[in-house]
C-alpha cells in the first residue's frame, strides 16, 4: 500500500516502469477488463494491481478487503526490513496480513494462513 500523497504515487509509478511492470492477467479478468488501468492516473484513482516486474511479482493495493485503517496506522504496525540493493522496505504487520488473508478467503489464502500458523507454532 503506497503512501497516498501524489508525489509518492508518481515516484512509485516511475520506479515500477523502470522495473518493466506489467499487469498480470489472473482468474476471470483480463488486464483490459480491470476497472482501473495501470497508469499514473490509475494510482490516483486508488487502483489495485498484481504486476509482473523484472524483480518479480509486486502487488499494489490501495484498498484492501479486511483492512479499514488508514495508511498511517498500517505503516505504524509494518515490519521494516533492509534489503540488499533495495534499501528499506516495509511489509504488512502480522495481524494486518492475517486480516487481509481472511477477508480474501481464497484457497491460496487459507493455505498461507495454515503455513503462517505452523511457522509461529499456533493452533489452527
Amino acid at each position: 500500500m503506497p503512501a497516498p500523497e501524489p508525489d509518492n504515487r508518481r515516484r512509485l509509478y516511475a520506479a515500477l516502469r523502470v522495473l518493466d511492470a506489467e499487469p498480470i492477467e489472473f482468474e476471470d479478468f483480463r488486464t483490459d477488463e480491470l476497472p482501473v488501468a495501470f497508469a499514473p492516473d490509475g494510482l490516483n484513482e486508488g487502483g489495485n494491481w498484481a504486476l509482473r516486474t523484472s524483480a518479480g511479482r509486486v502487488d499494489i493495493l490501495q484498498w484492501i478487503p479486511g483492512i479499514e485503517e488508514s495508511y498511517e496506522k498500517l505503516r505504524a504496525r509494518a515490519l521494516e526490513v533492509e534489503l540488499p540493493s533495495v534499501g528499506r522496505v516495509l511489509f504488512a504487520g502480522y495481524e494486518d496480513l492475517v486480516a487481509m488473508k481472511r477477508a480474501a478467503a481464497r484457497a491460496q489464502d487459507e493455505r498461507d494462513l495454515d503455513e503462517l500458523r505452523a511457522i509461529r507454532g499456533e493452533d489452527a
